[in-house]
């Protein structure tokens, strides 16, 4: 029996069928890769590095901090059986080589991207490893796989918001009960209109404990961000009367 004292601090998540995990572009937010059967587990890994310091008098050396890195994602043995169906999973081979390999004639590196399943976002990331195993054939074509992906974390690209034309900002320096005001007409406005959000976005709002609505009391503008602080794009900009929406998250 689990610790109601802990489970009942713990946010609630509905139990839901058929939301198929995908990998989109991380910059633009649009699906490239689409998932056959969703992953049995997810695995990560994380490492703190030290260095090890001689220590006077003893024979256990003291441990310096250098650095923590980002948990690596690690999909282990997917599913690809198509093999009843009489249809080859070559093709879905070759989509995950492609986004392993460097694009414009070697000129650019691999496509950066995000893991996204339901509310569940990793990324951006890049394909570091990919392997793959073929256990049933259709005239030569693999009908039956399963592949390993491993996903490693780069930092995030440049925020929407820079280079955007900053919103001319209202007469007088919104109040924090307008500013209050302004998070909540963002948040209507992004379960309203949430199908035309691009997937990350998607994502986000749709899981309220990652969403944060912000708004800024000098120039007015609302933006959405995440739990950790990365903010995916401006919502529209509110003056204390009026809400004016912005095309930064639709699709």
């Amino acid at each position: 029996m689990p610790n109601p004292n802990i489970l009942s601090t713990l946010p609630e998540a509905a139990r839901t069928s058929e939301v198929y995990a995908q990998l989109v572009e991380s910059d633009s937010g649009l699906p490239v890769f689409s998932f056959l059967y969703n992953p049995e587990t997810l695995a990560y890994s994380q490492t703190t590095v030290y260095a090890p310091t001689p220590t006077a008098g003893s024979n256990v050396s003291a441990l310096e901090y250098l650095h923590s890195t980002a948990p690596t994602l690690r999909l282990e043995n997917v599913l690809v059986d198509t093999y009843a169906e009489g249809r080859s999973s070559e093709p879905i081979v070759e989509a995950l080589q492609t986004l392993s390999r460097s694009r414009e004639n070697n000129t650019l590196a691999p496509l950066e991207v995000t893991f996204v399943w339901g509310t569940r976002t990793y990324g951006p990331a890049v394909i570091t490893a990919l392997s793959w195993e073929e256990s049933l054939w259709l005239n030569g074509e693999p009908g039956l796989l399963r592949f390993s992906l491993t996903l490693e974390r780069v930092p995030f690209p440049e925020s929407p918001l820079q280079g955007s034309a900053t919103p001319a900002p209202p007469v007088t320096a919104l109040t924090e009960r307008q500013q209050a005001e302004g998070r909540s007409r963002g948040t209507q406005w992004l379960q309203d209109n949430l199908v035309s959000l691009n997937p990350q976005a998607q994502s986000i709002v749709s899981s309220r404990n990652q969403q944060v609505v912000t708004a800024d009391a000098v120039t007015g503008l609302l933006s959405l961000q995440t739990a950790l602080g990365r903010t995916l794009g401006r919502i529209g900009t509110w003056d204390g009367r009026t809400f004016t929406p912005s095309g930064d998250l639709t699709q």
